[in-house]
């Protein structure tokens, strides 16, 4: 699959963006549940690691995505400092989000961070530009 291209269909009802898939936890969680996954990471490493172990894997911006055509669900652990691009970009008229489930987390991550991040993670259902709840 290319850089930035989620377009390819695959199952409209089970289709999961997983942006900024990182070392893939939700990614493998989503796909144990039966969903089709797709996992956009900009990392070079993590993207790597994630191909070893599944499917369809983009290597590239989130926030430039080429996002499906079908209608899609993103789940994400988006970071604090690129997350209004990855979501102005996903909320697009056109796009066929119908839901996003997503949290911020500080772009670093020690033990101090990744307690912190769960102390103040925000998680909100957003509706799809077609005004879909």
């Amino acid at each position: 699959m290319q850089a930035g291209d989620c377009s390819r269909p695959c199952g409209a009802a089970r289709l999961r963006v997983a942006a900024s898939a990182g070392t893939g936890i939700l990614t493998s969680a989503l796909a144990r549940g039966g969903a089709h996954v797709i996992a956009v990471e900009i990392d070079h490493e993590l993207a790597a690691d994630l191909r070893r172990r599944f499917p369809k894997v983009v290597e590239g911006d989130a926030a430039r995505l080429e996002v499906p055509r079908e209608p899609f669900k993103v789940v994400a652990n988006l970071p604090f400092g690129d997350g209004t691009a990855i979501l102005r970009r996903l909320l697009h008229p056109g796009v066929s989000l119908m839901t996003a489930d997503v949290s911020f987390v500080p772009r670093t991550s020690t033990a101090r961070t990744r307690r912190l991040s769960h102390a103040v993670t925000a998680t909100d259902r957003v509706p799809s530009c077609r005004g879909a709840r």
